[in-house]
């Protein structure tokens, strides 16, 4: 365990109190200083240090000055020997624990099995799982070589049942089927060659899901039915976390058809669990990949519809240059001459009041004030060819 050795630190847990100053008792210099820090070693750590390079010299210098002695008087210390033993056991009796036995071992790879191993496959953590566990029980740790020993036994046994259980939930045809992964295609009798013929049917599973086209997702959908054909149970390794089973997928990912085919004939059990656990996994991703492909196709075809929307739109609206300001011209001329036609036909359409209220509002916007400064009007204030008559009302003749 890693500690970072700061004042605070030092004064928590290698604080010698009075207690533990009457069990240390007077020795010699060198076994008064060594039996104190095994003491508060073990009360950190619940375990006595491996060598003696595992006891920092900041640690040793601050239990050193409270016993009023030099650091330096530890290197008579034996670390091996009768004093050190007897140190050892006046320390475990103090703490009440006690040593570990061949039947408590036995009891804590079974309890890893039972208890951690379903949740955990992390060796790191099955060794700090087994050094509280044992604190709990109040007994002492083995080596370091022990424990690790210990957390792989426990992760090699529950790994063999694993995959023994899951073998034996995988009916003859199942297993079959999986087989036909890893093997190549039965070559066309006619000699025609196919280069989908070149690969196994696992290297087609572990391509990735390809761009956002139709063709792609007509892929991704044929390696997902190909999966669910196998027939694979629903809950072969539904009680199991997915990081648990992505370990296996990725050792399938880098393995060769040919490794596979030697592994199964040396262990059927494993190369059908590993191969069942892969396509496990990747009918979950091949499905997401699925979802996402269609997602992207959909937004792809709706940002395409909404360009030619917008093309087409724009087109409309250039087709004519200034139309806006024709049409408000259109309005005024109507108004000022309401005479013939656009008295017969367009008023009994809009209506007077609204024409009048249609020229107001127009004569209040920006394309409409700009252009009748500086532009001509489009339309002549009278189009009758005797001027005598522009004054009055004139009729609007259309061709």
């Amino acid at each position: 365990m890693t500690h970072d050795w700061t004042p605070e630190t030092l004064m928590e847990h290698f604080t010698l109190s009075a207690s533990e100053l009457e069990m240390i008792g007077v020795n010699d210099a060198h076994n008064q200083l060594g039996k104190a820090l095994l003491l508060k070693w073990f009360a950190l750590e619940s375990r006595f240090p491996e060598d003696p390079t595992e006891r920092p010299e900041v640690v040793i210098d601050y239990v050193a000055h409270q016993l009023r002695l030099s650091g330096a008087v530890l290197e008579s210390y034996k670390w091996q020997g009768r004093p050190i033993k007897r140190h050892r056991r006046a320390i475990r009796d103090w703490y009440g624990f006690r040593r570990i036995t061949r039947l408590d071992q036995q009891r804590l790879v079974d309890w890893l099995m039972s208890e951690v191993l379903p949740e955990e496959d992390h060796l790191a953590a099955l060794e700090d799982h087994l050094y509280q566990r044992l604190r709990s029980l109040s007994i002492e740790p083995p080596s370091v070589k022990q424990i690790k020993r210990l957390a792989t036994s426990a992760f090699f046994r529950y790994e063999q049942r694993f995959f023994q259980q899951t073998y034996q939930r995988l009916s003859s045809d199942v297993r079959a089927r999986l087989r036909q992964l890893i093997e190549l295609p039965t070559p066309d009798p006619d000699g025609q060659e196919d280069e989908a013929q070149s690969f196994t049917p696992l290297h087609q599973l572990k391509h990735e899901a390809g761009a956002a086209r139709v063709s792609d997702i007509r892929q991704a959908c044929t390696r997902l039915k190909q999966i669910q054909t196998l027939g694979l149970p629903l809950d072969l390794f539904q009680h199991l976390p997915l990081r648990f089973l992505r370990r296996y997928q990725q050792q399938v990912s880098v393995a060769s058809p040919s490794h596979l085919l030697r592994r199964e004939r040396d262990d059927p059990a494993q190369t059908y669990t590993l191969l069942a656990a892969f396509c496990w996994v990747r009918q979950r991703e091949i499905s997401d990949d699925v979802v996402d492909l269609v997602i992207r196709v959909l937004k792809d075809i709706q940002i395409r519809a909404e360009h030619r929307e917008e093309k087409r739109m724009l087109r409309d609206f250039i087709r004519v240059g200034g139309k806006q300001r024709l049409l408000f011209r259109l309005v005024e001329a109507m108004h000022r001459h309401p005479q013939g036609v656009i008295g017969e036909v367009l008023y009994p359409l809009i209506g007077q009041e609204r024409m009048q209220a249609l020229l107001e509002e127009v004569q209040h916007t920006g394309p409409y004030r700009r252009g009748s400064e500086s532009d001509q009007p489009l339309l002549p204030v009278s189009l009758s060819p005797d001027p005598a008559t522009a004054a009055g009302s004139a009729d609007v003749s259309v061709q």
